[in-house]
């Protein structure tokens, strides 16, 4: 087994001029770009989903979300967009399944910003383990993405114990095949490397 060095960056204004040097000075292999806080709340808390759905409804407060994204992909520091529907995670339990089709209004904007900093995205599993029954971004959102042009993907079980590592990426494998995508993206020192999924 090959260990690479990887960092999740968590995107919000302000927040290169917050990270330590040695962020800057360390050589990761990976950088992945996320999205947990809108204003002051965070949309993995069911209690911060709650303050924002309150704030703004859906629309408005899923608009903001990639709102963020795409400025922060112009931040041009991370090679991959991670759980690009983190608003899923609890919103779901709020709102029902009116939070699946956010999404669509933005995509296309969303996949411009992605293929001029030339960024990719994750397919996430951690949702499956927290009853969801899609991934982040859902089955849905990735073909859409693949449609759109996005050729670069990468798997990820957002494991915060040992127990989880790995888990459900099998699966993954077979929801990206489905949705038309016929490589995996890696990287070493930044580098992008594409294998064939079969």
């Amino acid at each position: 087994m090959t260990v690479r060095l990887g960092v999740e960056l968590d995107c919000y204004p302000g927040v290169m001029a917050n990270l330590p040097e040695r962020f800057h000075s360390t050589d990761f292999d990976f950088i992945l770009g996320s999205a947990h806080i809108l204003g002051e709340d965070d949309l993995g808390t069911p209690s911060g989903m709650n303050n924002l759905l309150n704030a703004y409804g859906p629309e408005e407060m899923v608009r903001r979300y990639y709102l963020m994204i795409m400025e922060s992909i112009e931040l041009d520091s991370f090679d991959v967009l991670s759980h690009l529907d983190m608003y899923r995670r609890h919103g779901e339990a709020v709102c029902g399944d009116c939070v699946h089709g956010l999404w669509e209004p933005h995509v296309s904007e969303l996949v411009s910003t992605m293929k001029r900093f030339n960024v990719g995205f994750e397919v996430n599993t951690s949702t499956w383990g927290q009853g969801l029954s899609d991934p982040m971004p859902t089955e849905q959102f990735v073909t859409a993405l693949h449609d759109h042009g996005i050729e670069t993907v990468t798997l990820g079980s957002d494991a915060h114990r040992l127990q989880h590592v790995g888990k459900g990426v099998a699966r993954a494998l077979e929801l990206v095949k489905r949705c038309g995508f016929t490589h995996l993206s890696f990287f070493e020192k930044r580098r992008i490397r594409k294998h064939p999924i079969n």
